[in-house]
């Protein structure tokens, strides 16, 4: 599901219109532009924005590919210590959902933190879903 730029914590009104002005508004465009290096580097001459900035923001938008998993909860396991697709295909459920309460009670970010039914549900999506980026 393609999402504003703006739902990407980081990405302000400037670093949006940055990117709308070189062809680059929603998540889904950012993520297929900015899927390799060459893209990035790229990217970043257009818009004036480092590359590993954008990395970020494109491992933000294939985070939020994985079905069920929104900007909220992208932003929250990015506190949780993860912040790309293969990280989460490697999580532990159980561990998951401890590191979501425990970053989710130093940041207050979710209302409803998903638990350990639900932490697994979205390791099996990231699983399934196929690779975009490369490093």
């Amino acid at each position: 599901m393609a999402y504003p730029l703006a739902r990407i914590d980081g990405i302000g009104r400037k670093q949006a219109d940055a990117l709308a002005a070189a062809g680059v508004r929603t998540t889904e465009e950012l993520l297929e532009t900015a899927a390799r290096p060459k893209g990035r580097a790229a990217l970043a001459t257009q818009a004036g924005i480092a590359e590993d900035t954008l990395l970020d923001w494109a491992n933000r938008a294939d985070l939020m590919r994985v079905p069920g998993l929104g900007a909220d909860l992208a932003g929250l396991l990015a506190a949780a210590g993860v912040t790309t697709v293969p990280d989460l295909k490697r999580q532990r459920a159980d561990r998951l959902a401890a590191a979501l309460q425990a970053a989710n009670s130093r940041r207050r970010r979710l209302g409803r933190v998903p638990g350990e039914a639900q932490c697994a549900r979205l390791i099996a999506a990231a699983k399934a879903l196929p690779r975009i980026l490369s490093y």
